[in-house]
């Protein structure tokens, strides 16, 4: 019961004849394993010895073990100042390597956004009018303005 790189993977107990993992599995590199377990009677006559066979499919299941990733590393766009509420300005996305559950992300903008919001698939929306008194935010723009929007994607 070996792994594709030769491994030893599961041992049976020659006492119980339980099965068990010789080596932490992990389901993004081998998700199922088809497993045959013999048992021989103890005659020391091998002529007379019967021997049974058992056939198994093992489907390891998924652990929250892999963090999401971006797609790329930084996301950039510019937006008019008159660009209205709920205006969609950029999507980002990640990608966990988990299945199911474990696999599904959410988005936050880390620390909170007066004028951003950011929704479930990714999309970040105008929260509030850009346009308009920045100093009364205390956000201050001669030209023009550069937003830092630190976006956490968490499970």
């Amino acid at each position: 019961m070996f792994s594709p790189r030769h491994e030893v993977v599961f041992v049976v107990n020659n006492q119980t004849g339980e099965l068990e993992t010789a080596l932490k599995l992990d389901r993004e590199v081998k998700s199922n394993y088809f497993v045959i377990v013999s048992a021989k009677d103890k005659t020391s006559d091998s002529e007379l010895r019967q021997v049974g066979h058992c056939q198994f499919v093992i489907h390891v299941t998924d652990e929250n073990d892999n963090y999401p990733v971006f797609e790329v590393e930084r996301f950039e766009t510019s937006v008019k100042q008159d660009l209205g509420v709920g205006q969609r300005v950029l999507q980002v996305r990640a990608t966990d390597k988990d299945v199911g559950e474990n696999a599904r992300v959410t988005y936050t903008i880390d620390g909170g956004s007066e004028l951003f919001a950011i929704d479930s698939d990714g999309w970040i929306t105008v929260k509030s009018s850009l346009g308009g008194n920045f100093e009364a935010r205390n956000i201050r723009c001669d030209f023009s303005c550069f937003f830092l929007l630190l976006i956490d994607v968490n499970k």
